[in-house]
C-alpha cells in the first residue's frame, strides 16, 4: 500500500534528509542546524535498533524514553506514518533528520524513504569523509573503548577488541558501494559535503592501522 498520498509534508517549509557515512561529523552538523531558530533536525530516528534524538512535537508533552521505545513497532510497520506524525510535525520550520548509511540501506526503510524524498522534493545532504580509512579508524576506536555514540561518551560495561586491516578494506568497499548507490538514486539532487578535517590532515595508512 502506498502511503505517500496520506502523508504529504507541509509544502511551505523545506524538508531534508542527511544521509551520512558513520563517523563523518553528522552529529556536529545536526547540532549546528538545531542552533538555528527555524530549523529542526532530528537524530537517527530510523536507526535499525533505536529512535535517537527525536525532537518533541510543539503541540504535545515531550515523550519519555519508554514512550519513544514504544514507537518502534509503528515506525517499522509504517515509516511514512511515523514520519508524518512525529518527525515532520513542525509547521513553519525547515525539518529533517539524519540517517547513517547502514540504516538507510536497511530493507525496512530504503525504498520507502527514497521514494518519499524524491516525490516530495526533500533536500538530500550526503555527508561523507574523503578518507574512508580515517572514518573506519574512528569507528574502531569507539568499539575498542565501548562507546556507543559520539554524543554519548559514556563507556559501555564491556569494550570490544579493535579492528584489523582486512576489516578496514571491507569498510572502504562498503562505503564506496553505498556512495555509488546514493549518486545513482538521487543523482544531481545530492549535495555532497566532505568532512572538512580530511582536507587538512594527511593520514598515514600504516600508522592508523597499527593504532587500531
Amino acid at each position: 500500500m502506498n502511503h505517500d498520498s496520506d502523508h504529504q509534508p507541509d509544502q511551505q517549509a523545506p524538508r531534508f534528509m542527511i544521509i551520512a557515512q558513520a563517523r563523518s561529523g553528522s552529529t556536529f552538523l545536526r547540532e549546528v542546524l538545531n542552533a538555528q531558530p527555524d530549523i529542526t533536525c532530528h537524530g537517527e530516528v530510523f536507526s535499525r535498533i533505536w529512535i535517537d534524538r527525536l525532537h518533541p512535537r510543539p503541540d504535545i508533552a515531550p515523550l519519555d524514553a519508554d514512550q519513544i521505545r514504544a514507537l518502534l513497532p509503528l515506525r517499522d510497520a509504517d515509516p511514512l506514518a511515523f514520519m508524518a506524525e512525529h518527525i515532520m510535525a513542525f509547521p513553519g520550520s525547515a525539518t529533517g533528520f539524519k540517517i547513517i548509511y547502514d540504516d538507510f540501506i536497511d530493507a525496512r526503510f530504503r525504498d520507502k524513504l527514497t521514494a518519499h524524498a524524491l516525490e516530495n522534493d526533500f533536500e538530500i545532504i550526503h555527508l561523507r569523509r574523503n578518507n574512508h580509512l580515517a572514518a573506519f579508524v574512528s569507528r574502531a576506536r569507539m568499539t575498542r573503548f565501548g562507546i556507543g555514540h559520539s554524543d554519548r561518551p559514556q563507556r559501555r560495561a564491556e569494550a570490544e577488541p579493535g579492528g584489523d586491516p582486512q576489516r578496514g578494506i571491507q569498510w572502504v568497499d562498503h562505503v564506496t558501494l553505498t556512495f555509488t548507490h546514493l549518486r545513482t538514486v538521487f543523482g544531481v539532487n545530492v549535495a555532497v559535503i566532505d568532512q572538512f578535517l580530511d582536507r587538512f590532515f594527511e593520514i598515514n595508512q600504516a600508522h592508523v592501522l597499527k593504532d587500531v
